[in-house]
Protein backbone atom coordinates (compact mmCIF):
# COMPACT_ATOMS: atom_id res chain seq x y z
CA UNK A 1 0.00 0.00 0.00
CA UNK A 2 2.93 2.08 0.14
CA UNK A 3 5.19 3.51 3.14
CA UNK A 4 4.71 4.38 6.71
CA UNK A 5 6.29 6.55 8.77
CA UNK A 6 5.57 7.29 12.52
CA UNK A 7 6.48 10.45 14.01
CA UNK A 8 6.53 10.63 18.28
CA UNK A 9 7.71 14.30 19.56
CA UNK A 10 7.24 15.12 22.93
CA UNK A 11 8.12 18.78 23.73
CA UNK A 12 8.46 20.27 27.07
CA UNK A 13 6.15 22.77 28.84
CA UNK A 14 8.31 25.99 27.36
CA UNK A 15 6.07 26.65 24.48
CA UNK A 16 7.09 23.93 22.49
CA UNK A 17 3.94 22.15 21.52
CA UNK A 18 3.88 18.34 21.79
CA UNK A 19 3.42 16.52 18.21
CA UNK A 20 2.37 13.02 18.08
CA UNK A 21 1.81 12.45 14.17
CA UNK A 22 1.35 9.43 11.82
CA UNK A 23 2.37 10.24 8.38
CA UNK A 24 0.85 7.57 5.23
CA UNK A 25 2.35 7.78 1.96
CA UNK A 26 0.00 6.43 -0.67
CA UNK A 27 1.03 5.82 -4.64
CA UNK A 28 -1.31 8.66 -5.36
CA UNK A 29 -2.45 9.88 -1.64
CA UNK A 30 -0.32 11.38 1.71
CA UNK A 31 -2.31 11.42 4.82
CA UNK A 32 -1.26 13.52 8.53
CA UNK A 33 -2.58 12.30 11.51
CA UNK A 34 -2.67 14.05 14.51
CA UNK A 35 -3.11 11.90 17.30
CA UNK A 36 -3.32 14.43 19.93
CA UNK A 37 -7.02 16.16 18.41
CA UNK A 38 -7.76 13.63 16.09
CA UNK A 39 -7.51 15.35 13.09
CA UNK A 40 -6.35 14.67 9.53
CA UNK A 41 -4.89 16.37 6.66
CA UNK A 42 -5.60 14.75 2.97
CA UNK A 43 -3.32 15.34 0.13
CA UNK A 44 -4.60 13.95 -3.31
CA UNK A 45 -2.98 15.81 -6.38
CA UNK A 46 -3.53 19.06 -6.16
CA UNK A 47 -6.47 18.62 -3.63
CA UNK A 48 -6.23 19.37 0.01
CA UNK A 49 -8.50 18.73 3.01
CA UNK A 50 -8.74 18.96 6.25
CA UNK A 51 -11.00 16.50 8.07
CA UNK A 52 -11.82 16.28 12.00
CA UNK A 53 -13.04 13.30 13.70
CA UNK A 54 -15.00 15.28 16.82
CA UNK A 55 -12.43 13.96 19.34
CA UNK A 56 -13.46 14.93 22.95
CA UNK A 57 -11.03 18.19 24.65
CA UNK A 58 -8.10 16.93 26.99
CA UNK A 59 -8.40 16.85 30.50
CA UNK A 60 -6.68 20.28 31.28
CA UNK A 61 -9.03 21.80 28.74
CA UNK A 62 -12.19 20.54 30.20
CA UNK A 63 -11.06 21.41 33.80
CA UNK A 64 -10.00 25.31 33.04
CA UNK A 65 -13.39 25.34 30.61
CA UNK A 66 -15.27 24.42 33.79
CA UNK A 67 -13.52 26.86 36.42
CA UNK A 68 -14.28 29.41 33.91
CA UNK A 69 -17.69 28.44 33.67
CA UNK A 70 -18.11 28.59 37.35
CA UNK A 71 -16.57 31.88 37.66
CA UNK A 72 -19.18 33.25 35.07
CA UNK A 73 -21.71 32.02 37.56
CA UNK A 74 -22.83 29.18 35.04
CA UNK A 75 -24.18 25.65 36.01
CA UNK A 76 -20.94 23.13 36.51
CA UNK A 77 -21.59 19.63 37.59
CA UNK A 78 -18.51 18.56 38.82
CA UNK A 79 -17.63 15.04 41.07
CA UNK A 80 -16.60 15.99 44.38
CA UNK A 81 -13.70 14.37 46.44
CA UNK A 82 -15.74 11.51 47.90
CA UNK A 83 -16.79 10.67 44.20
CA UNK A 84 -13.50 9.98 43.19
CA UNK A 85 -12.32 8.02 46.62
CA UNK A 86 -15.66 5.77 45.72
CA UNK A 87 -14.32 5.13 42.15
CA UNK A 88 -10.99 4.55 43.29
CA UNK A 89 -11.67 2.20 45.91
CA UNK A 90 -13.94 -0.01 44.26
CA UNK A 91 -11.20 -0.32 41.22
CA UNK A 92 -8.27 -1.19 43.88
CA UNK A 93 -10.73 -3.71 45.09
CA UNK A 94 -11.60 -6.01 42.04
CA UNK A 95 -10.05 -8.48 41.02
CA UNK A 96 -8.77 -9.70 37.70
CA UNK A 97 -11.39 -11.08 35.60
CA UNK A 98 -11.74 -13.97 33.96
CA UNK A 99 -11.92 -14.20 30.12
CA UNK A 100 -15.16 -15.54 28.86
CA UNK A 101 -15.37 -17.62 24.91
CA UNK A 102 -18.49 -15.68 24.85
CA UNK A 103 -19.26 -12.44 27.21
CA UNK A 104 -22.91 -11.76 28.23
CA UNK A 105 -23.91 -8.05 27.77
CA UNK A 106 -27.03 -6.49 28.77
CA UNK A 107 -28.25 -3.83 27.18
CA UNK A 108 -31.07 -1.48 28.94
CA UNK A 109 -33.64 -0.09 26.59
CA UNK A 110 -34.91 -2.16 23.48
CA UNK A 111 -35.64 1.49 21.24
CA UNK A 112 -33.81 1.39 18.13
CA UNK A 113 -29.92 2.19 19.36
CA UNK A 114 -30.34 -0.81 21.82
CA UNK A 115 -31.75 -2.66 19.42
CA UNK A 116 -28.97 -2.24 16.96
CA UNK A 117 -25.71 -2.59 19.54
CA UNK A 118 -27.51 -6.16 20.23
CA UNK A 119 -27.66 -6.98 16.57
CA UNK A 120 -24.11 -5.81 16.34
CA UNK A 121 -22.91 -7.26 19.69
CA UNK A 122 -24.82 -10.89 19.31
CA UNK A 123 -21.83 -12.24 16.82
CA UNK A 124 -19.49 -12.52 19.73
CA UNK A 125 -21.54 -12.04 22.97
CA UNK A 126 -24.50 -13.18 24.70
CA UNK A 127 -27.01 -10.24 24.47
CA UNK A 128 -29.93 -9.60 26.85
CA UNK A 129 -32.11 -6.35 26.41
CA UNK A 130 -34.29 -5.33 29.21
CA UNK A 131 -37.43 -3.45 27.79
CA UNK A 132 -39.61 -1.93 30.14
CA UNK A 133 -42.58 -1.65 27.68
CA UNK A 134 -44.61 -4.71 26.36
CA UNK A 135 -42.87 -4.17 23.05
CA UNK A 136 -39.82 -2.64 21.21
CA UNK A 137 -39.69 0.87 19.69
CA UNK A 138 -42.27 2.68 21.70
CA UNK A 139 -40.68 5.72 23.05
CA UNK A 140 -38.06 7.90 21.30
CA UNK A 141 -38.20 6.11 18.24
CA UNK A 142 -41.68 6.21 17.75
CA UNK A 143 -42.10 9.59 19.09
CA UNK A 144 -40.48 11.70 16.64
CA UNK A 145 -41.25 12.67 12.85
CA UNK A 146 -39.67 9.88 11.34
CA UNK A 147 -37.32 11.69 9.18
CA UNK A 148 -34.35 9.98 7.14
CA UNK A 149 -32.15 13.09 7.38
CA UNK A 150 -29.58 14.49 5.14
CA UNK A 151 -28.14 16.90 6.91
CA UNK A 152 -30.52 20.40 5.95
CA UNK A 153 -32.52 20.59 9.65
CA UNK A 154 -29.31 21.40 11.30
CA UNK A 155 -27.86 24.70 9.22
CA UNK A 156 -25.94 25.76 12.63
CA UNK A 157 -24.84 22.95 13.94
CA UNK A 158 -22.07 21.58 11.11
CA UNK A 159 -21.08 18.99 13.90
CA UNK A 160 -24.63 17.34 13.95
CA UNK A 161 -24.39 17.59 10.07
CA UNK A 162 -21.42 15.79 9.34
CA UNK A 163 -22.23 13.35 12.15
CA UNK A 164 -25.58 12.88 9.83
CA UNK A 165 -23.16 12.49 6.49
CA UNK A 166 -20.87 10.18 8.03
CA UNK A 167 -23.38 7.75 9.33
CA UNK A 168 -26.44 7.75 6.82
CA UNK A 169 -25.04 5.23 4.77
CA UNK A 170 -24.28 2.76 7.40
CA UNK A 171 -27.68 3.04 8.39
CA UNK A 172 -29.07 2.84 4.85
CA UNK A 173 -27.13 -0.30 4.40
CA UNK A 174 -28.76 -1.98 6.97
CA UNK A 175 -32.24 -0.73 7.19
CA UNK A 176 -32.53 0.61 3.18
CA UNK A 177 -35.80 -1.09 2.49
CA UNK A 178 -37.13 0.66 5.49
CA UNK A 179 -36.88 3.63 3.73
CA UNK A 180 -39.52 5.39 1.90
CA UNK A 181 -37.38 7.66 -0.69
CA UNK A 182 -40.27 9.01 -2.98
CA UNK A 183 -41.95 11.25 -0.72
CA UNK A 184 -40.90 14.85 -2.07
CA UNK A 185 -39.11 16.50 0.58
CA UNK A 186 -38.50 20.41 0.86
CA UNK A 187 -37.02 23.21 3.04
CA UNK A 188 -37.71 26.42 3.41
CA UNK A 189 -36.52 29.94 4.63
CA UNK A 190 -38.98 32.37 6.29
CA UNK A 191 -39.18 35.57 4.34
CA UNK A 192 -38.69 37.54 7.72
CA UNK A 193 -36.46 35.08 9.29
CA UNK A 194 -33.98 36.79 11.65
CA UNK A 195 -31.38 33.97 12.61
CA UNK A 196 -31.33 31.12 9.57
CA UNK A 197 -31.64 33.82 6.11
CA UNK A 198 -32.14 33.05 3.08
CA UNK A 199 -28.30 33.25 2.08
CA UNK A 200 -27.39 31.82 5.42
CA UNK A 201 -29.22 28.58 4.87
CA UNK A 202 -28.11 28.39 1.15
CA UNK A 203 -24.12 29.10 2.11
CA UNK A 204 -24.76 26.35 5.03
CA UNK A 205 -26.49 23.60 2.63
CA UNK A 206 -23.39 24.43 -0.04
CA UNK A 207 -20.63 24.40 2.74
CA UNK A 208 -21.83 20.90 3.55
CA UNK A 209 -22.22 19.66 0.22
CA UNK A 210 -25.89 18.76 0.47
CA UNK A 211 -28.23 17.73 -2.19
CA UNK A 212 -30.94 20.05 -3.24
CA UNK A 213 -32.74 22.17 -5.49
CA UNK A 214 -34.25 25.61 -5.52
CA UNK A 215 -37.70 24.87 -6.82
CA UNK A 216 -40.97 27.19 -6.23
CA UNK A 217 -43.04 25.99 -3.16
CA UNK A 218 -45.66 23.10 -3.14
CA UNK A 219 -49.20 23.91 -4.56
CA UNK A 220 -52.11 24.54 -2.01
CA UNK A 221 -49.68 23.77 1.56
CA UNK A 222 -47.04 26.76 1.62
CA UNK A 223 -47.83 30.18 1.18
CA UNK A 224 -45.51 31.58 -1.22
CA UNK A 225 -45.38 34.93 0.35
CA UNK A 226 -44.36 34.07 3.64
CA UNK A 227 -41.14 32.05 2.39
CA UNK A 228 -38.13 33.53 0.28
CA UNK A 229 -36.68 30.40 -0.84
CA UNK A 230 -37.63 26.55 -1.38
CA UNK A 231 -35.33 23.35 -1.70
CA UNK A 232 -36.23 19.98 -2.66
CA UNK A 233 -33.67 17.51 -0.86
CA UNK A 234 -32.52 14.22 -1.04
CA UNK A 235 -34.65 13.36 2.34
CA UNK A 236 -36.83 10.65 3.11
CA UNK A 237 -38.95 9.02 5.55
CA UNK A 238 -38.29 5.22 7.26
CA UNK A 239 -41.48 3.12 7.37
CA UNK A 240 -41.78 2.74 11.59
CA UNK A 241 -44.07 -0.31 11.08
CA UNK A 242 -41.99 -2.19 8.65
CA UNK A 243 -38.68 -1.16 10.71
CA UNK A 244 -40.36 -2.45 13.65
CA UNK A 245 -41.93 -5.74 12.56
CA UNK A 246 -38.34 -6.42 10.64
CA UNK A 247 -36.16 -5.60 13.85
CA UNK A 248 -38.51 -7.55 16.42
CA UNK A 249 -38.34 -10.90 13.58
CA UNK A 250 -34.63 -10.09 13.93
CA UNK A 251 -33.97 -10.14 17.50
CA UNK A 252 -36.27 -12.71 18.51
CA UNK A 253 -35.10 -15.03 16.03
CA UNK A 254 -31.42 -14.43 16.73
CA UNK A 255 -29.98 -17.31 19.19
CA UNK A 256 -27.73 -15.31 20.87
CA UNK A 257 -29.97 -12.74 22.12
CA UNK A 258 -32.69 -13.08 24.58
CA UNK A 259 -35.36 -9.92 24.23
CA UNK A 260 -37.10 -9.85 27.78
CA UNK A 261 -39.85 -7.48 27.26
CA UNK A 262 -41.83 -5.61 30.54
CA UNK A 263 -39.02 -5.97 32.38
CA UNK A 264 -37.14 -3.15 34.08
CA UNK A 265 -33.92 -2.70 35.09
CA UNK A 266 -34.37 -1.37 39.49
CA UNK A 267 -30.54 -1.23 40.12
CA UNK A 268 -26.81 -2.63 38.52
CA UNK A 269 -24.24 -2.91 41.32
CA UNK A 270 -20.51 -3.98 40.94
CA UNK A 271 -18.99 -7.15 42.62
CA UNK A 272 -15.62 -8.16 43.43
CA UNK A 273 -15.15 -9.83 40.30
CA UNK A 274 -16.40 -6.66 38.57
CA UNK A 275 -19.11 -8.29 37.33
CA UNK A 276 -22.37 -6.23 36.92
CA UNK A 277 -24.90 -7.27 39.04
CA UNK A 278 -28.50 -6.29 37.16
CA UNK A 279 -31.63 -6.60 39.65
CA UNK A 280 -34.72 -6.74 37.27
CA UNK A 281 -38.34 -6.96 37.95
CA UNK A 282 -40.47 -8.61 35.32
CA UNK A 283 -44.49 -8.98 35.61
CA UNK A 284 -44.03 -11.60 37.80
CA UNK A 285 -41.24 -11.34 40.21
CA UNK A 286 -37.69 -9.69 41.06
CA UNK A 287 -34.77 -11.26 40.32
CA UNK A 288 -31.03 -10.62 39.63
CA UNK A 289 -28.23 -11.76 37.19
CA UNK A 290 -24.45 -11.30 36.54
CA UNK A 291 -23.18 -9.80 33.47
CA UNK A 292 -19.65 -8.27 31.87
CA UNK A 293 -20.55 -5.44 30.36
CA UNK A 294 -23.67 -3.46 30.21
CA UNK A 295 -25.25 -0.71 27.83
CA UNK A 296 -27.95 1.81 28.99
CA UNK A 297 -29.66 2.90 25.81
CA UNK A 298 -32.84 3.74 27.40
CA UNK A 299 -32.45 7.85 26.36
CA UNK A 300 -34.03 9.91 28.68
CA UNK A 301 -32.53 7.93 31.71
CA UNK A 302 -29.19 8.46 30.23
CA UNK A 303 -27.65 9.20 33.62
CA UNK A 304 -29.25 6.06 35.79
CA UNK A 305 -27.25 3.72 35.04
CA UNK A 306 -24.01 6.52 36.35
CA UNK A 307 -26.29 7.41 39.43
CA UNK A 308 -26.84 3.35 40.33
CA UNK A 309 -22.27 3.32 40.12
CA UNK A 310 -21.99 6.37 42.23
CA UNK A 311 -20.34 8.41 39.23
CA UNK A 312 -20.94 11.79 38.38
CA UNK A 313 -24.24 12.67 35.78
CA UNK A 314 -23.88 14.66 33.11
CA UNK A 315 -26.79 17.60 32.87
CA UNK A 316 -29.58 17.23 30.68
CA UNK A 317 -32.51 19.31 29.66
CA UNK A 318 -35.80 17.56 29.57
CA UNK A 319 -38.87 18.73 27.18
CA UNK A 320 -41.93 17.44 27.64
CA UNK A 321 -42.78 17.93 23.57
CA UNK A 322 -46.43 17.00 21.63
CA UNK A 323 -46.66 16.35 18.53
CA UNK A 324 -49.62 16.06 16.41
CA UNK A 325 -51.30 13.07 14.31
CA UNK A 326 -53.28 14.84 11.48
CA UNK A 327 -55.01 13.47 8.39
CA UNK A 328 -55.25 15.38 5.10
CA UNK A 329 -56.37 15.10 2.03
CA UNK A 330 -53.05 15.18 0.67
CA UNK A 331 -50.22 12.63 -1.08
CA UNK A 332 -47.27 12.08 1.48
CA UNK A 333 -44.82 15.39 1.69
CA UNK A 334 -42.47 16.87 3.84
CA UNK A 335 -42.11 20.36 4.66
CA UNK A 336 -40.23 22.22 6.91
CA UNK A 337 -40.35 25.78 7.24
CA UNK A 338 -36.58 27.07 9.06
CA UNK A 339 -37.15 29.77 11.51
CA UNK A 340 -40.68 30.28 10.87
CA UNK A 341 -40.64 29.28 13.67
CA UNK A 342 -39.20 26.01 12.74
CA UNK A 343 -42.66 24.34 11.34
CA UNK A 344 -42.39 21.09 10.51
CA UNK A 345 -44.89 18.73 8.63
CA UNK A 346 -43.85 15.01 7.57
CA UNK A 347 -45.97 12.61 6.25
CA UNK A 348 -45.55 9.05 7.22
CA UNK A 349 -45.91 7.38 4.17
CA UNK A 350 -49.61 6.81 4.89
CA UNK A 351 -51.95 8.43 2.07
CA UNK A 352 -53.26 11.31 4.21
CA UNK A 353 -51.33 10.86 7.65
CA UNK A 354 -48.95 13.61 8.61
CA UNK A 355 -47.34 14.55 11.74
CA UNK A 356 -46.59 18.13 13.00
CA UNK A 357 -44.76 19.60 15.32
CA UNK A 358 -43.36 23.77 16.17
CA UNK A 359 -39.62 24.50 18.07
CA UNK A 360 -42.04 26.17 20.49
CA UNK A 361 -45.73 25.61 20.35
CA UNK A 362 -45.07 22.24 21.11
CA UNK A 363 -42.76 22.23 24.31
CA UNK A 364 -45.25 22.06 27.20
CA UNK A 365 -42.81 21.84 29.43
CA UNK A 366 -38.78 22.40 30.21
CA UNK A 367 -36.53 21.29 32.95
CA UNK A 368 -32.81 20.41 33.93
CA UNK A 369 -32.80 18.50 37.40
CA UNK A 370 -29.65 18.44 39.41
CA UNK A 371 -29.68 14.41 39.36
CA UNK A 372 -29.97 14.32 35.43
CA UNK A 373 -33.11 12.55 35.93
CA UNK A 374 -36.12 12.94 33.67
CA UNK A 375 -38.60 14.96 35.90
CA UNK A 376 -42.34 14.02 36.65
CA UNK A 377 -44.14 16.30 34.95
CA UNK A 378 -47.67 15.73 36.84
CA UNK A 379 -50.42 18.05 35.03
CA UNK A 380 -50.18 19.18 31.84
CA UNK A 381 -52.53 20.55 29.13
CA UNK A 382 -52.46 19.89 25.52
CA UNK A 383 -51.44 22.91 22.81
CA UNK A 384 -53.35 21.35 20.04
CA UNK A 385 -54.93 25.03 19.02
CA UNK A 386 -51.36 26.82 19.55
CA UNK A 387 -49.55 24.55 17.20
CA UNK A 388 -52.07 24.61 14.58
CA UNK A 389 -52.58 27.82 14.21
CA UNK A 390 -49.14 29.08 14.65
CA UNK A 391 -47.93 26.26 12.03
CA UNK A 392 -51.41 27.05 9.60
CA UNK A 393 -49.42 31.08 9.79
CA UNK A 394 -47.05 29.15 6.52
CA UNK A 395 -49.01 25.89 6.07
CA UNK A 396 -52.65 26.98 4.65
CA UNK A 397 -53.23 23.30 4.28
CA UNK A 398 -53.40 22.69 7.82
CA UNK A 399 -57.10 24.63 7.26
CA UNK A 400 -58.37 21.90 6.34
CA UNK A 401 -56.81 19.07 8.68
CA UNK A 402 -58.26 16.60 11.21
CA UNK A 403 -56.29 16.12 14.47
CA UNK A 404 -56.65 12.57 15.11
CA UNK A 405 -53.78 12.49 17.91
CA UNK A 406 -51.43 13.66 20.27
CA UNK A 407 -48.01 12.67 20.93
CA UNK A 408 -46.47 13.39 24.31
CA UNK A 409 -43.25 12.21 24.40
CA UNK A 410 -39.74 14.00 26.31
CA UNK A 411 -36.98 15.05 24.59
CA UNK A 412 -33.17 15.10 26.09
CA UNK A 413 -30.65 16.97 24.74
CA UNK A 414 -27.06 17.93 27.12
CA UNK A 415 -27.50 21.58 28.91
CA UNK A 416 -25.72 23.75 28.90
CA UNK A 417 -24.17 23.22 25.26
CA UNK A 418 -22.37 25.69 23.47
CA UNK A 419 -23.99 24.43 19.95
CA UNK A 420 -27.76 25.27 20.78
CA UNK A 421 -28.96 23.13 18.00
CA UNK A 422 -26.88 20.28 17.72
CA UNK A 423 -28.26 17.16 18.30
CA UNK A 424 -24.82 14.47 17.94
CA UNK A 425 -25.13 11.71 19.10
CA UNK A 426 -22.93 11.15 22.70
CA UNK A 427 -21.55 7.92 23.82
CA UNK A 428 -20.35 8.19 27.30
CA UNK A 429 -17.82 5.18 28.24
CA UNK A 430 -18.39 4.97 32.03
CA UNK A 431 -15.66 2.43 33.32
CA UNK A 432 -16.03 -0.83 34.64
CA UNK A 433 -17.28 -2.10 30.71
CA UNK A 434 -20.53 0.09 31.18
CA UNK A 435 -21.58 3.03 28.33
CA UNK A 436 -24.57 5.24 27.80
CA UNK A 437 -25.37 6.63 25.22
CA UNK A 438 -27.89 9.82 24.39
CA UNK A 439 -29.29 9.41 20.48
CA UNK A 440 -29.09 12.33 18.98
CA UNK A 441 -30.24 11.39 15.28
CA UNK A 442 -31.90 8.09 14.31
CA UNK A 443 -29.87 7.65 11.48
CA UNK A 444 -27.16 7.84 13.88
CA UNK A 445 -27.60 3.91 15.22
CA UNK A 446 -26.53 2.01 13.32
CA UNK A 447 -22.61 3.67 13.39
CA UNK A 448 -23.16 3.85 17.01
CA UNK A 449 -23.66 0.42 17.54
CA UNK A 450 -20.63 -0.51 16.30
CA UNK A 451 -18.45 1.98 17.45
CA UNK A 452 -19.45 -0.01 21.04
CA UNK A 453 -19.01 -3.49 19.57
CA UNK A 454 -15.40 -2.57 18.54
CA UNK A 455 -14.45 -1.28 21.66
CA UNK A 456 -16.24 -3.89 23.25
CA UNK A 457 -14.24 -6.62 21.39
CA UNK A 458 -10.81 -4.58 22.22
CA UNK A 459 -11.98 -4.99 25.91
Amino acid sequence: FGTCTVFDLVGLWDGVARLRELEIHYAQRRFLLNLNDSGFLSWQADRFERFCTGAPPSLLHTALKSFLDRIRGLAVSLPDASTGRRILETARSVAPAILKPRPSVAIMGGGLFGACCALELAADFDVTIFERHPGILTEATFNNQWRHHSGFHYPRSFETVKEIQQTKEEFRAVFGQEIIRDIPSYYCTAAFARETTRDRYLQACRANGLDFEITSPPDRVLDPSRVNLCLRTDEGVFDFHLLHQILLSRLSSHPAIDLRLSTSVSDVRLDQSLAKVLTFQSVHQSSSQSFDFVINATYTNKNLLATWLGLPVEPIRFDLCEMLVLQLDLDPIAVTVLDGPFTSLVGTGNRGEFLLSHIHESILKSSTPPDGLPPVWGPFSSNREGLLRECQRYLPILSSARVRDSRFATRAVRANSEDYDGRPTVIRPLGFGCWSILGGKIVTSVSTARSIAHTMKMY
